[in-house]
Order: C-alpha cells, then sequence, then structure tokens
C-alpha cells in the first residue's frame, strides 16, 4: 500500500513541477524592425536604344527602353543587344515595409559621392528612416556600399503621385531642415533618375 501512495505522490509531484514551468514560460514580442535582417538586393538596369517587349522574367518600364532584374540572390547575367547594363547591389534601409517588386512601383535612383568612408546603416540613416517612417504611406528606401567615394541611394514608390505626395510632406516636415543638414554630412547626390515600371 505504502509504494502505491509514494507512487501517487511522485506522480503529484511531477504534475505540479510540469505546470509551473508552464507558468514560468515568458514571451517577448521585439517590434523594432533592425532586429531582424535586412536584405541585399541585385538590381541589373538596363538601359536600351530601342523599346524593348517582355524579355523573361525582367520588368519593363513604361517607355520600354528601361528592363530591370531584381533578385536577392545574384544579378542576371543576360546581355541584351543594344542595352548597356548597370548592376546595383543595394542594401535594405527599411524591411519593416514591404517592397511588392511584382507589382507596379515607381524607383528614383540617386548617384552620390560621399565624405565618408563607409556607412553605420543604424546611426547614419536612423533619424531620417524615422521621420520617413512617419509620412503618410513611407517609401522603401536601399543604399549601396561606399566604392572609391561613390555609392548608391534608392527610394522606391508606388507611383508618381505617392512619390509627389511624399515629397510635399517631407518639404513640409519640421523636421526636413535637420535631415537635410544630417546628409550633407554624408556626401552629395545627382538629381534623381526616375524608372516607372507599371
Amino acid at each position: 500500500m505504502l509504494p502505491r501512495v509514494l507512487q501517487f505522490f511522485l506522480l503529484f509531484l511531477l504534475i505540479s513541477c510540469a505546470t509551473d514551468e508552464n507558468k514560468q514560460v515568458n514571451s517577448t514580442t521585439i517590434d523594432d524592425s533592425y532586429f531582424f535582417q535586412k536584405d541585399t538586393y541585385n538590381l541589373s538596369l538596363y538601359k536600351c536604344e530601342k523599346p524593348q517587349l517582355d524579355i523573361g522574367n525582367l520588368r519593363v518600364s513604361n517607355t520600354f527602353q528601361e528592363l530591370l532584374y531584381i533578385s536577392t540572390i545574384s544579378p542576371s547575367m543576360l546581355d541584351i543587344e543594344g542595352c548597356e547594363t548597370e548592376d546595383l547591389i543595394i542594401n535594405e534601409l527599411t524591411p519593416a515595409i514591404e517592397v511588392r517588386f511584382d507589382q507596379p512601383f515607381l524607383i528614383d535612383i540617386s548617384y552620390c559621392i560621399s565624405t565618408k568612408d563607409e556607412f553605420d546603416l543604424n546611426k547614419d540613416f536612423t533619424n531620417f528612416l524615422t521621420i520617413s517612417a512617419n509620412l503618410d504611406q513611407s517609401p522603401w528606401h536601399g543604399v549601396s556600399n561606399i566604392e572609391d567615394n561613390n555609392f548608391v541611394w534608392i527610394n522606391v514608390f508606388d507611383d508618381y503621385e505617392h512619390r509627389e505626395n511624399l515629397l510635399l510632406q517631407w518639404s513640409n516636415s519640421d523636421d526636413s531642415g535637420i535631415i537635410a543638414k544630417e546628409f550633407k554630412a554624408l556626401g552629395k547626390c545627382s538629381v534623381p533618375k526616375i524608372y516607372y515600371f507599371p
């Protein structure tokens, strides 16, 4: 009889311990996008002399003279007659914003000369990204590494209207002057080249 009582007591003790263990499980929600891995995108931009038809999985611009291949794996290896190719490796700055390259989008590309040898993406772009995130329908941003004091800055918008609305919001922002000053310390950029891929 005693062994059965002892077995029952041990069983009760094990169940109690298991119940207490379950009660002590904590879960933490991390909502800061910088805790997550940012992607690197390979963009192959083809600028063609003549209009092009759809070619494989390349996006065709509204002028039919620009083709774009986007991948997180490797750049396109296509050689298209009558087209110059520019391959860009772009580091994502805004992983919280989903960029849908399979939907219509407008991309602006600025070519910049840097006054720094290297970026600390989280430090150098924090204020800009914080303010940008507070705009209505914030765009996706990306930047290349610095090579020979040059880097490429890319913004992706839904369309021309989306871009114009955000630029207006940006210029009316109280913080736009502060951010412009910070970016001036990073480098100087050309007027963006704009391409729309419907």
